[in-house]
């Protein structure tokens, strides 16, 4: 069991490692041995309060690191520049609907590839969900709704890149942030 699982299950567990705690306190007892009953329990508690604290950091480290990647990734900025070429409109509004679906998939599938490995950190626990949700909140909320669902905004025209079948194929955990996002904001 890696640490950073580790924390998690003891959250979930922490009555059996409080009934291990005492069945070794317990047989220490018997055995008379005080010293040996105390470095166990200092032992056992000092191992899951370091196994917590690693997986604290590591879930920050991970967060602000896809954060940056995303901010600084080239491939995922001339995507997203050439989409925006594409859709730019006179009026301000964007018209994904211009969007060819052979021509421009691949820069779409990078983009939401992208954010399926972003989801899937998150919905993992490799991340904070938390801190995900809410820096990638629009961004998460826009290509579900234009290049899944198919929903016009305000300021843009959809384009209905994937089916619903084909985007719970390729990217359900984007799917499922989007879904509490959605939730989380009554929709």
């Amino acid at each position: 069991m890696d640490f950073g699982n580790l924390a998690g299950w003891v959250r979930r567990n922490g009555y059996k490692v409080a009934v291990a705690i005492l069945v070794v306190l317990a047989v220490a007892v018997l055995n008379a041995s005080w010293v040996t009953a105390f470095a166990t329990i200092a032992l056992a508690v000092g191992g899951l309060t370091e196994g917590y604290l690693y997986s604290r950091d590591a879930k920050r480290r991970n967060t602000l690191d896809v954060i940056m990647r995303t901010d600084s990734d080239p491939l995922l900025k001339e995507a997203g520049d050439s989409i925006r070429k594409r859709v730019d409109g006179k009026d301000g509004i964007r018209d994904y609907s211009v969007l060819d679906r052979r021509e421009d998939r691949s820069n779409i599938a990078r983009i939401m590839n992208h954010y399926e490995t972003i989801a899937l950190s998150a919905c993992e626990g490799i991340t904070d969900k938390s801190v995900i949700k809410e820096q990638f909140r629009s961004s998460i909320v826009f290509l579900v709704k234009t290049f899944v669902l198919g929903e016009e905004t305000d300021k843009s025209k959809p384009a209905s890149t994937y089916t619903r079948e084909e985007a719970e194929e390729y990217f359900p955990n984007l799917l499922i942030l989007y879904k509490e996002l959605d939730s989380e904001s009554g929709g």
